[in-house]
């Protein structure tokens, strides 16, 4: 990494919006610049949209409870005791296989799972990026820093679902 830290800093900085050299074709260098997409991302089953966004991450989270092992040594012997938590997980946590009875998570089929949303069309000045370089795009806006509008759209599809089996949490739009 450090060769190509130098290889990089060896050619100038080239703006997305300049048109391309030839002369650095296979050859690593720095461009910046913004990206920007005129499509809308839809989540069908939240019927959630949202504009200029390279992707949208729903997280979806069941209440359950969750057993955690703890291995102990004394002398020769080794002790294991279980406890027990309730947590906010993404995926189901069978509780068919815990240690102790009274801890048991509902076998109910989850009305929707996680899922992100990638955008097919995002362009970074005179190029336009395959889907490999818009998953590693950097930062993502989670719900507490939306706008009232976006959470007023996000918070009137949540009052359709059971709020007490099924939490939203950090419903993503990442923005171009």
């Amino acid at each position: 990494m450090t060769k190509a830290t130098k290889e990089v800093k060896k050619h100038h900085h080239i703006d997305c919006y300049a048109e391309p050299d030839p002369s650095y074709e296979f050859e690593l260098i720095h461009v910046k610049g913004q990206t920007s997409t005129n499509n809308v991302l839809i989540d069908k089953e939240m019927e959630y949209s949202q504009d200029n966004s390279y992707s949208l991450k729903r997280t979806c989270e069941m209440y359950q409870w969750v057993e955690h092992r703890k291995e102990e040594k004394e002398g020769n012997r080794k002790r294991i005791t279980y406890s027990y938590t309730r947590e906010w997980c993404e995926n189901k946590v069978p509780s068919s296989g815990f240690m102790e009875a009274g801890h048991n998570n509902p076998d109910a089929t989850w009305p929707m799972e996680s899922h992100t949303h990638w955008q097919d069309n995002v362009d970074f000045g005179q190029y336009e990026l395959e889907r490999a370089s818009i998953e590693r795009i950097g930062k993502a806006n989670t719900t507490e820093e939306w706008t009232n509008s976006e959470y007023n759209q996000l918070q009137t599809v949540l009052n359709k679902w059971n709020q007490n089996t099924l939490q939203m949490k950090g419903f993503a739009p990442f923005f171009a």
